[in-house]
């Protein structure tokens, strides 16, 4: 069935990238965020015959207006496997698209003018390309926050039943400490209030988990985070004298929420510190860093990196699929939540968390943060 084409149909789908492509089997316009979606860059899409399109990021595909009139008429997806090793399924609908309505497209997506390469009213083609990966991802991740509300529940009602009991201990406790008690006694006694304490803020750690507030994001300058961080790990007592920041793009602005990324960095930062020493670690800050098909960033904007290196032991195999897991640790009096709220609160600015590489010599964690206001961001 041939059906005129609505170009909103067509605009901004999440995981899905388009092309229009005319009856000479010549592409006449794709999704602008195509690029980033299916890991394809070309110099300029328009013009290009179908199968020079798809032979660039899937070799072994091969496309005509007969694969494509076909596959259309029946209804039946075509699969092909991309570069990068991602499966990609593409649906067909044949419609009849109008100069104007495809100088209107174009016009949406590019500012500046671009040769419509129609003349009159002909039949084309929509390719609907859905990477299976995308959608898988999105389904783990649909049910890895569906877990995260279940444990902040489940949270937050321990720490109701709990908060008033530990009140009543510290109160109790002071009550009887006394000068003309024992020493021991008095030492014992003493203890209990900063046990108490540390168990709150572990019930604070843990509710931020299962409850993040949503992000207000603004424009920071990245060394002004960084330096906040580490007066926040000095003032907690832990040595960071020693370790120098980078020079290179320090003043670079990053479009996030301020103290969901101070808190990010400071737990990457006190980690990598804690493995090794703060004369075994360093900053770096790459701008336009690769970005690997495995993370949940979804993005058309640009991007900037900052590693966190450290000279230790590096994460061993039994460990590298479970250290973003809520509550593993390998630490004794670890919480178990510090990396996975640090990659939720990243993902939350638009951002990641990745362990970018490790070994008997060291780990470096990369944190991704956004450059670009994106486009859920609310605009003066």
């Amino acid at each position: 069935m041939v059906e005129q084409i609505d170009p909103h149909r067509v605009m901004n789908r999440k995981m899905l990238a388009f092309l229009l492509v005319g009856s000479d089997g010549r592409v006449l316009y794709a999704d602008q965020d195509i690029a980033a979606r299916l890991g394809v860059v070309l110099p300029s899409w328009q013009g290009l015959e179908v199968c020079t399109f798809f032979s660039s990021i899937a070799p072994a595909a091969s496309f005509d207006n007969s694969v494509l009139e076909e596959a259309a008429r029946t209804h039946q997806e075509i699969s092909c496997a991309l570069n990068n090793g991602c499966r990609l399924m593409i649906a067909v609908r044949a419609c009849m698209i109008t100069p104007e309505i495809l100088a209107g497209l174009l016009s949406e997506q590019y500012p500046e003018p671009v040769n419509a390469l129609l003349d009159s009213p002909q039949r084309a083609y929509i390719l609907s390309c859905l990477c299976v990966d995308h959608v898988r991802h999105s389904y783990r991740s649909a049910a890895e926050v569906k877990l995260r509300s279940t444990i902040g529940s489940i949270i937050a009602g321990f720490a109701h039943e709990v908060r008033n009991p530990l009140a009543a201990i510290v109160s109790l406790a002071e009550g009887v400490m006394h000068p003309e008690m024992e020493p021991y006694t008095l030492r014992a006694l003493s203890r209990i209030p900063p046990l108490v304490e540390r168990i709150e803020n572990l019930l604070k750690i843990a509710l931020s988990y299962g409850r993040p507030r949503p992000p207000r994001a603004s424009w920071h300058q990245i060394g002004s985070l960084l330096r906040q961080s580490i007066d926040i790990l000095q003032q907690a007592g832990i040595r960071v004298q020693s370790l120098p920041l980078p020079q290179e793009h320090i003043e670079t602005p990053v479009f996030v929420d301020r103290e969901h990324i101070i808190s990010v960095i400071t737990n990457l930062l006190q980690n990598a510190i804690e493995e090794a020493g703060p004369e075994r670690v360093s900053i770096e800050l790459i701008l336009q860093p690769k970005i690997p098909d495995t993370t949940y960033l979804y993005t058309h904007g640009k991007l900037m990196a900052v590693d966190f290196v450290d000279r230790g032991r590096g994460v061993s195999d039994d460990h590298l699929e479970h250290i973003f897991e809520p509550f593993f640790t390998t630490k004794s009096n670890g919480t178990g939540l510090g990396l996975a709220l640090a990659r939720d609160l990243a993902r939350l600015n638009d951002g990641d968390v990745l362990l970018w590489r490790t070994s008997s010599l060291g780990s470096v964690f990369r944190l991704f943060l956004p450059t670009f206001t994106p486009e859920s961001a609310p605009m003066d």
